[in-house]
């Protein structure tokens, strides 16, 4: 009901919305989307210009988006130490120009995962490309295909089957 509340063009029904997302319920979450949508829309209208709203699970921080990003492992089982030191050093430097920031790595047994922080304008398909070929030089370890998502950290399981599914 919020969501179809959200898109209509009329000031109390942004009222409504907005005093739905000062109360504590179970809904206040999605009381507070709907009236960032609501009020995009609204701005649009009379500014006769449309608005960006751009919304994602894993959130952001200063202008950037958080990614959950999965780099795949040429051969099954685990990477060596010096891999694993690789795969920092070359993300970090991927990251600099774009004062990006790599919040987190975890390696796993086929894969490693990341968590990172991107501006909205980096090209992440070419930044990635271009990192997995820079470790891939000190041995091709790594897959070129890789997942990336902005929308939620993907569990253990999760990766597995899609893995499974490419398979």
């Amino acid at each position: 009901m919020l969501v179809v509340l959200a898109r209509i063009d009329d000031i109390s029904v942004y009222r409504a919305i907005e005093s739905l997302s000062k109360t504590d319920s179970p809904l206040k979450k999605w009381a507070v989307i709907a009236l960032q949508q609501s009020r995009m829309l609204i701005q649009s209208t009379l500014m006769d210009t449309p608005g960006i709203f751009i919304s994602t699970g894993l959130g952001g921080q200063n202008g950037m988006l958080r990614y959950f990003c999965v780099f795949l492992y040429r051969n099954p089982g685990t990477l060596l130490e010096f891999q694993h030191q690789i795969i920092c050093n070359e993300i970090t430097v991927a990251l600099k120009p774009y004062k990006g920031i790599l919040e987190q790595i975890d390696f796993f047994e086929d894969y490693c995962t990341l968590h990172l922080l991107f501006p909205l304008n980096a090209d992440l398909k070419s930044i990635f490309e271009k990192t997995i070929d820079e470790c891939n030089l000190y041995g091709n370890f790594l897959q070129r295909n890789m997942i990336i998502t902005n929308v939620k950290k993907l569990s253990e399981e999760e990766i597995k089957s899609i893995l499974q599914k490419k398979k």
